[in-house]
């Protein structure tokens, strides 16, 4: 992120008029889809990122991509800052605006990579034992990544849990290079 004090000031600013307006749940699926629009479209990328188109021909493809899926309020929030000329800004401003509603709402984003994907039973198993030292909400995201080999990696705020066979590989490999000691025969 480039300008993070800058999205997180238009962040903000979208997050009290969501919560002034009691629309912060609607306000957040329209950033988020937004966000992945964006994501997803790399000419809509380029679009946003080019100097040399007007401001209200971007502001024309953005209404005719996003028009009929997104609410007024974040329509008109990414009008404005489509004039200011910050448009490049849009994706970073949604994370952004994500992060502070699940602040708001104390919800904590739990993420668990594995091999394969995991069944039922076993996210309820992490989603309880992350519940003893977090009182709200929790979101848990599955990532399947064959590359781990098995086991699991738990992210969790910023600390993370490396239980996976390739991190197990990893520290070994690093134990055997570091080893002082080498057997004389």
């Amino acid at each position: 992120m480039k300008n993070t004090k800058a999205s997180a000031r238009y962040a903000k600013a979208l997050f009290d008029l969501a919560k002034e307006r009691a629309e912060i749940d609607r306000v957040l699926d329209d950033m988020s889809l937004t966000r992945q629009q964006i994501a997803d479209n790399d000419g809509l990328k380029q679009l946003l990122r080019s100097p040399i188109i007007k401001a209200d021909t971007k502001m024309a493809v953005l209404n005719q991509t996003l028009g009929g899926q997104i609410g007024q309020t974040a329509l008109a929030f990414i009008k404005i800052i489509t004039d200011k000329g910050r448009e490049t800004l849009i994706p970073e401003i949604a994370e952004e605006f994500v992060r502070q509603v699940k602040k708001y709402k104390n919800i904590l984003t739990v993420q668990v990579s594995s091999a394969t994907s995991i069944d039922a039973e076993t996210k309820a198993k992490i989603i309880s034992l992350v519940k003893v030292s977090h009182q709200g909400e929790i979101e848990l995201i599955e990532k399947v990544n064959p590359s781990i080999l098995g086991g699991f990696i738990l992210t969790v705020g910023d600390r993370q849990v490396d239980a996976s066979v390739s991190g197990q590989l990893r520290r070994m490999r690093k134990e055997f290079k570091e080893n002082p000691y080498e057997t004389k025969f």
